[in-house]
């Protein structure tokens, strides 16, 4: 068994990887994480939902047996070691955790705005006003994560803004000084 996670960034040179593989050792299993199929005549594709999300209205109490919001508030947590899920707070959490559909990336780098920002800005923020809004205009979860993302990227400085700018663009490996 070979695991090559995060493929999606290099779909051409893994499927190539993969049929090369394939072809030279049959006996080989490779398991590709991805967020987009290879395209090959013998992958298997298998699609994998985010956390579970709770609807509102519940208890903190009741939020925190789903996956989603647990996850949200050990990484607040990590964040602001004050950070507690109560009855005032857990209408903001469920909210985002659902506006994200429970995927693991965005609760973590949400949860992690905290640490700049109060919970209900970051509420503000990342959930949509309307929700028939945010999917007319594509994948609700996509749309979050790149507001998000925008959002965090706003936060730096000129310098560090223009590290990432460049570093957008290469391709392969960059070598450390």
């Amino acid at each position: 068994l070979l695991v090559l996670d995060n493929a999606e960034h290099l779909l051409a040179a893994v499927a190539g990887l993969a049929e090369a593989l394939g072809a030279a050792a049959p006996g080989l299993r490779l398991l590709v994480t991805s967020q987009a199929p290879l395209k090959l005549p013998a992958e298997r594709v298998l699609r994998l939902g985010g956390l579970s999300v709770p609807t509102a209205p519940c208890t903190a109490a009741e939020a925190q047996t789903h996956a989603a919001v647990a996850l949200f508030v050990a990484q607040a947590r990590q964040v602001d070691r004050r950070f507690r899920l109560d009855d005032g707070s857990v209408e903001d959490v469920v909210a985002i955790c659902g506006a994200l559909e429970g995927q693991a990336l965005g609760l973590q780098l949400a949860a992690s705005l905290l640490a700049m920002q109060p919970l209900g800005e970051v509420k503000r923020r990342l959930v949509p006003a309307s929700p028939a809004l945010a999917a007319a205009s594509g994948e609700p979860s996509q749309n979050v994560l790149r507001a998000a993302l925008a959002w965090s990227h706003s936060l730096l400085d000129e310098a560090p803004r223009r590290v990432f700018r460049r570093l957008a663009v290469v391709m392969g490996a960059v070598p450390l000084p």
